[in-house]
């Protein structure tokens, strides 16, 4: 009966379990979504990127999604990364080269190789979570965080996705 469990707990242990696994943190308006804390990952999260998320990501979403396709989309990627002269330097190079031959699947790979490796090179080591931190904005999980904290909610059940941004 662990799926009884939770149901048992008052708000405030039910707020710490949601909060647990809480990753998403930011809104529409909001310009990081993800709060990803420490120095590593911690193991669950560590898993939960190599595991599934990123392969999600690379293989499915970015071109079922066409994250990259225009710029309309590939701003709002852009938008997650801290540094603004890193973001400009990446939107230049993609408005430069928006009429080459590439067909649409490889323009969304090209870009994500072309923002990886800008990422994880030696000169912006302080943005090197941040290709995680995209990951999880797009593929993690969103707990609807007053049903999960709250027994008076509506629906009563604990720790579900939200219906509308999960």
């Amino acid at each position: 009966m662990l799926w009884y469990f939770p149901v048992r707990l008052n708000n405030e242990q039910r707020a710490a379990i949601a909060d647990y696994f809480r990753v998403y943190k930011g809104g529409e308006n909001t310009m990081k979504k993800v709060s990803l804390t420490g120095a590593v990952l911690h193991p669950f999260l560590a898993r939960s990127y190599t595991d599934v998320l990123k392969g999600f990501f690379e293989d499915k979403l970015l071109l079922s999604q066409q994250l990259f396709a225009s710029e309309e989309r590939y701003q709002k990627i852009l938008d997650l990364i801290p540094d603004e002269n890193v973001a400009s330097e990446l939107h230049d190079k993609w408005q430069g080269n928006r009429r080459s031959s590439i067909s649409k699947e490889d323009v969304n790979a090209t870009r994500w190789e072309q923002l990886k490796s800008t990422l994880q090179s030696g000169k912006h080591k302080g943005l090197r979570r941040c290709i995680e931190e995209i990951v999880f904005s797009y593929t993690y999980p969103r707990l609807d965080m007053e049903v999960s904290k709250h027994m008076n909610h509506l629906l009563k059940a604990p720790f579900c996705i939200h219906p509308k941004t999960g």
